[in-house]
């Protein structure tokens, strides 16, 4: 609705610049029959002409030709938008995460500056990111990668129809990076108009439970995979009581502490991993889904599981980090590495979907000298 009102203006607008361009030209041929050529009347021409034109063209323009074009864009011109919608201040917004837009660009942007100073960027184009704060009514498609800062909350424009997560589905579809920093993505949905969250699923099942008192209550269950866009990724999430403790055989209720290591072909640029994490959530490893953090074994049999990973969907992928990251969520110097390492990632993720045959991708990186000889 709102692109065909904007290409409405357009066709109006380009109108009546034609409108005017032809009165002028009408006027300038009359006027130069009988005086020589004022050059100010053909600059004037020439900057209603261009405008007109283009604005007609617009107008008139299937969507799927301007939708090429920004798809072809973004691999060029490397762009990460950050989610604004909700402010800082709202609590109701943000779900074991505190932190903000703000500092996610600031981090991403010291990561990129600290790429550029090992990476020549005539060599290689492909190190240089713009990062922006944008809002979910915002075109997406030129974006190359898309932060969900928010943790389990998301910015939903329509509760009715799942407006926003649609869109988001459909912008990895196409080739996009969409990130999602912290918790189970999607599982509360923030509205603009309520000014606050609610559980982006009805319950699936209700249980009874019983009370100290010796009362019972019915308590509503929503399973994690049915949250819009880990039910659309056939996607899986457990919490931490799903995971062995090799050690101490023993099993935590909520959360557990790993000494997390990084997959091989990430250790590069990340490290070897973190000690002394606390693990809350975790993923299982399907077919589509590729393990950051080394994964391990579930209670269920032949089931292996990570807290961190990429998640194959369309032409594009989701990366999506189940890390708790709020107040004393973790140690506040595990956090602080937390979300370096997941900058790191963000800026390496997002320089791999560049078409520059120098572009650095993740997949063929086995250290730096790879990225000064451009051999990417």
């Amino acid at each position: 609705m709102a692109r065909s009102k904007i290409k409405y203006f357009a066709l109006v607008i380009g109108g009546a610049l034609l409108g005017a361009l032809a009165g002028i030209s009408v006027n300038f041929v009359c006027s130069n029959s009988e005086t020589s050529t004022d050059p100010c009347k053909l600059i004037v021409l020439v900057c209603l002409a261009c405008p007109a034109f283009f604005l007609i063209a617009y107008g008139q323009s299937d969507y799927s030709i301007w939708h090429t074009i920004n798809i072809k864009t973004r691999k060029l011109w490397l762009k990460i938008g950050i989610l604004n919608d909700i402010p800082q201040n709202e609590k109701e917004g943000w779900a074991h995460t505190n932190v903000c837009q703000k500092q996610w660009k600031d981090e991403i942007e010291r990561q990129i500056k600290k790429d550029n100073s090992m990476l020549d960027f005539i060599d290689n184009p492909c190190n240089s990111i713009n990062v922006k704060l944008i809002e979910v009514k915002d075109n997406f498609d030129s974006y190359t990668a898309i932060i969900n800062p928010y943790g389990a909350v998301y910015p939903e424009r329509n509760l009715e129809n799942h407006e926003t997560s649609n869109k988001v589905l459909d912008y990895v579809a196409g080739g996009g990076l969409f990130i999602n920093v912290a918790e189970v993505p999607s599982y509360f949905a923030y509205n603009e108009k309520l000014k606050r969250r609610l559980d982006a699923i009805p319950p699936v099942i209700w249980s009874v439970e019983g009370r100290p008192d010796g009362s019972h209550i019915l308590v509503p269950r929503r399973p994690f995979e049915c949250t819009p866009l880990l039910e659309k990724a056939g996607l899986r999430v457990y919490s931490g009581d799903m995971i062995e403790d090799i050690e101490c055989k023993t099993w935590n209720i909520e959360c557990k502490t790993w000494n997390i290591e990084f997959e091989d072909k990430y250790k590069d640029f990340l490290g070897l991993g973190i000690n002394g994490t606390k693990v809350c959530r975790v993923g299982v490893k399907e077919k589509n889904v590729k393990p950051v953090v080394k994964v391990k074994q579930s209670k269920k049999e032949g089931e292996e599981v990570t807290p961190l990973f990429f998640v194959e969907y369309g032409k594009g992928e989701f990366l999506f980090s189940l890390f708790r990251i709020g107040v004393n969520e973790q140690e506040e110097n595990i956090k602080e590495k937390l979300v370096t390492a997941l900058a790191k990632l963000i800026v390496h993720a997002t320089q791999s979907k560049c078409d520059s045959p120098n572009s650095n991708n993740i997949e063929n990186s086995n250290n730096i000298e790879n990225i000064k000889s451009g051999k990417w």
